[in-house]
């Protein structure tokens, strides 16, 4: 894999997949890089891909870092060992965080979110579900193109933004794409902000219906690795790097403003809307109450949009790397059998 030679790799030989469209992504497998611990290897059977890295490297050195481009036309970026010193002149503005552990051992790449910001204002959210957690529990993941929350917290977030936001029953929540709102995310601790481009919560990628587009958070009660998991629509607005020893996550803006406020403008056009009164509109936004599973994923399996969603049509992928997905996560829904390569 690029410079490095492992030797003696387990890996996963998949017989069968359902609903992943990997041939039509031109991905030949996917990595993940979760922790042993809910790895689809079993420590029986060997160490991970991620484990036999991190150990070449000397222990402040055992970290991957990458960013996610927004722009089809520059590369996106993964680095094993080392910084992309290109994006992290300054590494000093880095902000570092301990990775949450919410059981006995490691599992996900998980960090405390303490609250939410809709234009710069305070948005509370609903305690953590998982046992003992004293905040909710965000999880980084490459492989799921949107963010997902609790339907109640994400009910109440498009709420605010009044006849701006509406809810589809066949697609999601929806923004009106001419939209401008900034939402920020904060994590702890020390408190840290990390504001998102407005492309990525009135998301075009996603399709567009009229002058609607995709909501890039969607509600989902069923992420078994957090309370929230933050995806592509996340994860193009930092540089992350992942630490392995001990577990840690930092964090750098890649979105400035008012730059990405004006690149949204100038793709969208005025806003028409000013974000209504924050007064939840119940013929606007919703809520879900078949407790469908059109959103789905664990950081196992996940679901990410090839064509404007159709409730059903989805693909895995992460960032390309060397013929593979790059999954923050585990290997799931799929059938395979252990191999031990040479």
């Amino acid at each position: 894999m690029g410079p490095w030679l492992v030797k003696g790799q387990s890996f996963a030989m998949v017989d069968r997949t359902v609903d992943l469209g990997l041939s039509s992504t031109s991905t030949s497998g996917i990595l993940g890089f979760c922790f042993p611990s809910v790895a689809a290897i079993p420590t029986n059977v060997g160490q991970t891909l991620l484990a036999s890295l991190m150990s070449l490297f000397p222990p402040p050195l055992q970290c991957f870092a990458f960013w996610l481009s927004r722009d089809a036309n520059r590369a996106g970026s993964l680095t094993i060992g080392t910084l992309d010193f290109t994006l992290v002149p300054n590494p000093a503005l880095i902000a570092n965080f301990s990775v949450v552990r919410t059981g006995h051992e490691f599992d996900y790449w998980k960090l405390p979110l303490l609250h939410l910001t809709i234009d710069d204002q305070l948005f509370t959210l609903s305690s953590s579900r998982i046992p003992g957690a004293a905040n909710p529990i965000a999880v980084l993941d490459t492989g799921t193109t949107l963010i997902l929350g609790p339907f109640a917290d994400v009910k109440a977030l498009y709420a605010t933004l009044g006849s701006a936001a509406r809810y589809d029953s066949d697609i999601g929540y929806q923004v009106l794409c001419k939209h401008a709102v900034i939402i920020g995310f904060v994590f702890g601790f020390p408190a840290r902000e990390f504001r998102l481009h407005p492309a990525d919560i009135a998301w075009a990628e996603g399709g567009t219906e009229d002058e609607w587009c995709t909501g890039g958070i969607q509600a989902n009660d069923n992420v078994n690795s957090g309370d929230w998991l933050l995806g592509d629509c996340f994860l193009r607005n930092v540089y992350a790097i992942h630490c392995y020893s001990p577990p840690s996550i930092g964090l750098l803006s890649m979105t400035t403003f008012p730059e990405a406020l004006e690149e949204f403008r100038a793709e969208r056009g005025d806003d028409g809307e000013d974000g209504g009164d924050g007064d939840d509109d119940s013929d606007l936004v919703s809520a879900v109450v078949d407790g469908s599973d059109r959103w789905a994923t664990a950081t196992g399996y996940v679901k990410r949009w090839e064509q404007p969603p159709s409730g059903t049509a989805a693909r895995v992928f992460g960032t390309v790397a060397g013929g593979f997905g790059f999954v923050v996560g585990g290997i799931g829904a799929a059938s395979w059998r252990f191999w031990r390569g040479v």
